[in-house]
């Protein structure tokens, strides 16, 4: 039985554990989904692009259209659909701790667990710094609400990126002060001859589960300002796409290793593609005076190629090529780097439409000036010819 044919062992599977089924179906209606792309009627504005039947179905649209619309412009959904695809990876997977294999958990000692101290304590300052930049800006704005309609815009990169680097730190003080790698699951299958159990590190995972959506939704909505609905499909891919590499990961197959590896940077490519879609679409609808005009479509092209090094970084892993103290090391500055490195921008950005409102306003109030002492000149002319 060591040595079954892996197709054996996925019809095995299939057979006998129901989770499968449910997976699979998820996995079908999902990509049916996406590569037929489908399109409301209600947004086709075209005159004479959309016939309309009789007046009854005019007035009701079908309840698939109402689905897909949730779907797309709800993030509460994107959440459900990766929490179903997260409990489902792991109820298939059903991984092995790694604290409960010896040679595992002594792998992951050799990380000095000091690293991700000096990581949290440095992320809690800037943690700190976020929040009180989100509280300064939102009562900033609070008493002017009528004046300024985009308050949300204002606070969302805030309280977005408040809420990555809450994950993190709590990530990272986990790590730090855990006695056992519980968070850890031990893949077994070697990829290579000769080598023993490796951890993988399941929280680091969910860690990309959470924060991903995050950064996709301040690079693609509030930089570049595109619509939720854009947002979803490839939310919602690239998280599949980070489920199935950890299952890749885990798995003893190498059929069904490869096969996963191979569907991943197909999502892989295809979420890009639409983040590119985005950049497309902003360089053709922003106005020349918008703050930080080039910098904003640089977000979502730096981390299409952030997530191609995080690949780079994983194939290493999972042919062996890299050690896992390589693997945790860089993980650990691309995490925290990429971070910064959005924090920095939205800096730059949020500094960039500060003064540009403050000359707009300066502006205003200098030509009303101009007109009340031509008016006041006007009437002293008058009175005193």
């Amino acid at each position: 039985s060591k040595f079954q044919n892996p197709i054996d062992t996925a019809v095995d599977a299939v057979e006998t554990r129901p989770i499968w089924w449910a997976f699979m179906t998820a996995v079908m209606a999902l990509g049916g989904y996406a590569v037929a792309a489908p399109i409301d009627a209600r947004r086709l504005k075209t005159a004479g692009a959309c016939t309309t039947p009789s007046r009854a179905s005019s007035t009701l649209a079908p309840p698939s259209a109402y689905v897909v619309d949730a779907f797309e412009s709800r993030p509460g959904w994107w959440a459900a659909i990766t929490a179903i695809m997260g409990l489902a990876g792991y109820a298939i997977a059903a991984p092995t701790a790694c604290s409960d294999v010896a040679d595992c958990e002594s792998l992951h000692h050799t990380f000095p667990s000091q690293l991700n101290a000096c990581a949290a304590l440095g992320l809690s300052m800037v943690l700190l710094n976020e929040v009180i930049s989100l509280i300064s800006t939102y009562r900033g704005v609070r008493e002017t609400k009528a004046l300024v309609p985009d308050i949300k815009s204002r606070c969302l990169p805030s309280l977005l990126l408040t809420i990555m680097f809450s994950v993190l730190v709590l990530q990272h003080t986990i790590i730090a002060w855990s006695p056992t790698a519980w968070y850890a699951r031990a893949r077994l299958g070697a990829a290579s001859p000769g080598a023993g159990p490796r951890p993988v590190y399941t929280m680091t995972y969910v860690e990309w589960l959470l924060i991903v959506p995050l950064l996709l939704t301040v690079s693609g909505h509030c930089a570049m300002g595109r619509p939720l609905r854009e947002l979803a499909r490839p939310i919602v891919v690239t998280n599949f796409y980070i489920v199935l590499s950890w299952l890749a990961m885990l798995t003893e197959s190498g059929a069904v290793r490869w096969t996963l590896v191979a569907a991943t940077f197909v999502l892989y490519f295809h979420a890009s593609w639409d983040m590119y879609s985005w950049v497309v679409e902003y360089e053709k609808a922003a106005s020349p005076e918008l703050p930080s005009r080039s910098l904003r479509p640089c977000l979502s092209i730096g981390l299409v190629l952030l997530f191609a090094v995080y690949g780079v970084v994983y194939m290493g892993a999972l042919t062996g090529a890299i050690s896992p103290w390589t693997e945790r090391l860089c993980h650990l500055c691309l995490d925290v780097g990429s971070k910064l490195a959005m924090g920095i921008a939205f800096v730059i950005i949020r500094a960039n439409e500060y003064h540009r409102t403050l000359t707009s306003v300066l502006k205003r109030v200098s030509t009303s000036n101009v007109a009340l002492i031509s008016i006041l000149r006007g009437s002293f002319d008058y009175m005193l010819p």
